[in-house]
């Protein structure tokens, strides 16, 4: 609190302040009347120096570059999100060619569920057909034949859906090696000939059908451009092969017309033109109707042959630099000089261009020196107009301010004091904990303004301090219980080693590291009884709490009906009818189970559309064991399982693993893959089981570097080493 002696001091101290500044604005006054001409003679020359730098090109100069930087950054990002929305259409065809692949090596891989219609051949109509041809020389009522028609016939709904669902595809099909071709589209009277029967179509001296093959790193192949001979006009066709058993089966693909693509190619600005090349630098498509960009079917303009050096060049080394995503060049078009604007379309490896005239970006730069030169000219008539006036001007505001000084002084501080005396008190009463400030209006002028927004403010502090209060616990909260359920799913796997600490007949180990706080992978193993070990590995599908809470029924239903059910098959069949009775959401899981006799070495196992289980034979080298996959738990009801024997002899070794080891992505969006785990288990493969979980995870972790972790990393790793003498005499 202030004493009342205080407050007078501050009154005191603040007069003498208040009579010290205008004693001092008095000199000041006294004072610009010496340096009147002074000041005038400055404001001469400053106007004579601003009417000389406008009448200069330094302005202009500097205005047209700031302008063409301002132009360059806003087109560079208005083609780049052209060319992203091109990338769309190619991108829904390849979740599309990856989706009929899928479906197509499942049902090769399924075939005892084939289906039994016959599909019809080509129609004389312009209406969406399912219908099939075939290859010169191949009889379509042969056995062989009519077997494999009869599995691709379940094809047919996924073929007819994807071109009823998706207006911008033309034609999508699956052709064999064998010579068959199922497809749809409305273009079937175009494979008859004069008399109405179809004609032969050999699918595998397709560009698009070879590319799918020579392209197999990639998933997805996209074609060059070509001109379709039904309709006449550009098309692109996206495929993928389909493979059983890792040989060629035939290739899936997805078509589509670019007349679609005409709506994307508006120009940017009136005067410009916009236009889309492909790989090749051919012209496909463009706003301009004639000229060195114009677009033609019947006389393709390839711009990497353009006679332009200029306009050549730009583009062969935009397209080769696979590291450039976009760039700009001011070069000479049809005569002109122009900007040329690129963005890259990532899916097909092609370039969104837009091409504006030199003159238009500048045009903005002519009218603004237009406008400096009528403003000089306002300028220097002010000069003039504003020397004359100001000299008088500054007599007669020094003698006003004497005299209104003198008048005012006196009243001004006492209004001013209290005021302030009072707002500085109750602002100094505001200590630690206590933000609480209550103001009385008195009048409407700044200090009450100021004291009233100081109280909205202090309010506002509180208010905050609250609501910061509030989230913080509530975080905190969530964080705690992600924390427990982190620590609660880890619990649940077994995370002991060695598990079984008096058997000598095997080693194993593995290991669990979720994307998120919690995951949907899951391992187990455990006795079923003195000679049988069950094993499991299982990956949800989704991420973070929903996978989670599905891994845990899915791990406790499989561990609790292998103790009953006995079988791989049988535990697989009542675990999948169980998930199905309360599963809304559509989730699934893929499991791997596998029931080791420890006496004999013989592991009786199903696969419920898990990845391939990897085997070392003793003394060898890990291999993929391609066994037979089934439909995953919990996808459909009624799905039988079959069971098949692996035999593990002294020193063979056994890796499982879920999908996060072989599809775990680098910074090039490039997938580890089976290849590379092979090689990595093979670094040291007589190693123990830790050894080998560990030397495959820092492999993957080396391959991945700084690129976040996609999905769940799950390894399970058993090697058998068989009965000891002793074992065997009991």
């Amino acid at each position: 609190m202030n004493s009342p002696k205080n407050k007078s001091l501050k009154s005191s101290s603040f007069r003498k302040k208040i009579s010290r500044a205008f004693a001092m604005l008095l000199s000041v006054v006294f004072s610009s009347v010496f340096l009147a001409f002074l000041i005038l003679m400055l404001i001469t020359n400053l106007m004579a120096t601003s009417i000389s730098i406008a009448n200069s090109g330094e302005l202009t100069n500097i205005s047209m570059q700031a302008n063409d930087e301002l132009v360059r950054a806003n087109m560079d990002a208005t083609i780049i999100a052209k060319a992203e929305n091109a990338n769309t259409y190619f991108q829904s065809l390849r979740d599309k060619v990856i989706l009929l692949r899928q479906t197509a090596e499942f049902l090769y891989d399924k075939p005892e569920d084939s289906g039994k219609s016959k599909i019809e051949p080509p129609k004389n109509t312009d209406k969406m057909t399912l219908y099939a041809t075939y290859a010169s020389g191949i009889d379509p009522d042969s056995p062989e034949i009519q077997e494999e028609m009869r599995i691709l016939d379940n094809l047919s709904g996924l073929l007819l859906a994807i071109n009823l669902q998706d207006e911008n595809v033309t034609s999508d099909y699956i052709a064999t090696e064998s010579g068959i071709m199922i497809q749809v589209d409305a273009l079937s009277k175009y494979q008859l000939d004069e008399k109405g029967n179809a004609l032969p179509f050999d699918a595998k001296e397709r560009p698009w059908y070879k590319g799918a093959f020579e392209n197999t790193p990639k998933i997805v192949h996209f074609s060059d451009v070509f001109i379709d001979a039904s309709t006449g006009e550009y098309a692109i066709v996206a495929s993928s092969p389909v493979l059983h058993d890792s040989q060629p089966k035939g290739v899936v693909g997805v078509g589509m017309l670019l007349d679609d693509l005409e709506a994307l190619v508006s120009p940017v600005i009136e005067e410009g033109t916009d236009l889309i090349i492909d790989a090749n630098g051919v012209v496909i498509d463009s706003s301009a109707k004639s000229g060195e960009l114009v677009a033609s079917k019947d006389n393709p303009n390839n711009i990497l042959e353009s006679d332009n050096t200029d306009l050549k060049n730009l583009f062969q080394n935009f397209i080769k630099d696979s590291e450039k995503k976009s760039t700009v060049e001011n070069i000479e078009i049809d005569g002109e000089k122009q900007y040329v604007f690129c963005a890259k379309i990532s899916s097909v490896e092609w370039v969104y261009a837009s091409i504006v005239p030199e003159s238009v970006v500048n045009a903005s730069t002519s009218e603004l020196r237009n406008e400096l030169n009528s403003q000089t000219k306002e300028m220097t008539e002010l000069a003039a107009s504003v020397f004359g006036y100001t000299f008088i001007s500054l007599l007669i505001v020094m003698i006003i301010m004497i005299i209104l000084s003198v008048i005012v002084t006196g009243r001004l501080t006492n209004k001013l004091i209290e005021p302030i005396n009072k707002l500085s008190k109750k602002v100094n009463e505001l200590d630690g904990e206590n933000l609480k400030f209550q103001w009385e209006s008195q009048a409407v002028n700044e200090i009450d303004t100021l004291a009233s927004k100081f109280c909205h403010l202090t309010q506002r502090i509180q208010d905050y301090i609250q609501d910061i209060t509030s989230i913080t616990a509530e975080k905190e909260r969530i964080s705690t219980e992600l924390c427990v359920a982190t620590q609660i799913q880890a619990d649940m796997l077994p995370i002991v080693f060695p598990p079984f600490p008096e058997r000598t007949e095997f080693e194993i180990y593995a290991s669990m590291t979720p994307a998120k706080e919690v995951g949907g992978d899951f391992y187990d193993f455990f006795m079923l009884d003195d000679d049988h070990l069950a094993m499991v590995i299982g990956d949800v599908s989704g991420k973070g709490v929903p996978a989670a809470l599905f891994m845990v029924i899915s791990k406790t239903l499989i561990k609790d009906h292998a103790q009953m059910c006995g079988s791989p098959k049988a535990i697989l069949e009542e675990v999948n009818n169980l998930l199905l009775e309360s599963n809304a959401e559509g989730m699934f899981v893929t499991v791997w189970l596998g029931i080791l006799e420890i006496s004999t070495g013989k592991i009786v196992a199903a696969n419920a559309g898990h990845e391939y289980p990897a085997l070392q034979a003793a003394n060898g080298k890990f291999e993929l064991f391609k066994d037979k996959h089934g439909m995953m738990v919990g996808a459909m009801g009624g799905i039988h399982y079959k069971e098949y024997e692996m035999q593990l002899e002294k020193g063979d070794c056994l890796f499982v693993y879920t999908d996060g080891v072989p599809e775990a992505t680098n910074a090039e969006n490039e997938l580890y893959g089976t290849d590379r785990m092979i090689l990595a288990l093979n670094q040291n493969p007589q190693a123990v089981p830790e050894t080998i979980l560990s030397t495959v995870r820092a492999d993957v972790d080396k391959f991945v570097g700084a690129a976040p972790q996609f999905d769940d990393l799950t390894m399970l790793c058993i090697r058998y080493y068989g009965q000891t003498e002793e074992k065997a005499s009991e």
